[in-house]
């Protein structure tokens, strides 16, 4: 099931450790792709970003919205995509934002923005 991937939070034991943690190696051997959530939401741990380990890193919603508003925003997710091309930002409500987002290479967003669709229209997406 290709579709199917392992989300960590920055709170995930030995996140830290890099490739020194063998819980993550393992984990990072073992599944389709990690995917890392909420960067910035405190506990930001670039080691395993730089080393790596995730096929897509989320962008806490609350780190985006102090981060964004800065003249440095472009440097920030040029910095991220050296490591992790795919970016999501999360809590995207309304489309303020979409130009520049995808000015800068934004994989995906996440937020209520869209409306929630059952599983049988998903087709209807495509």
């Amino acid at each position: 099931m290709p579709f199917v991937k392992l989300e960590l939070s920055e709170h995930f034991p030995g996140l830290d450790k890099g490739l020194k943690s063998p819980l993550l190696k393992s984990l990072s051997q073992g599944v389709n792709g990690l995917w890392l959530d909420d960067l910035g939401a405190g506990n930001a741990n670039v080691v395993s970003l730089i080393e790596g380990y995730f096929e897509v890193v989320k962008i806490d919603r609350c780190f985006f919205n102090e981060q964004v508003q800065k003249p440095t925003f472009n440097l920030l997710i040029a910095s991220i995509k050296k490591h992790c091309d795919k970016i999501i930002i999360e809590g995207i409500e309304n489309r303020d934002h979409m130009g520049l987002l995808r000015e800068v290479g934004i994989w995906g967003l996440q937020g209520y923005l869209f409306k929630s669709v059952p599983f049988k229209n998903v087709d209807s997406l495509l």
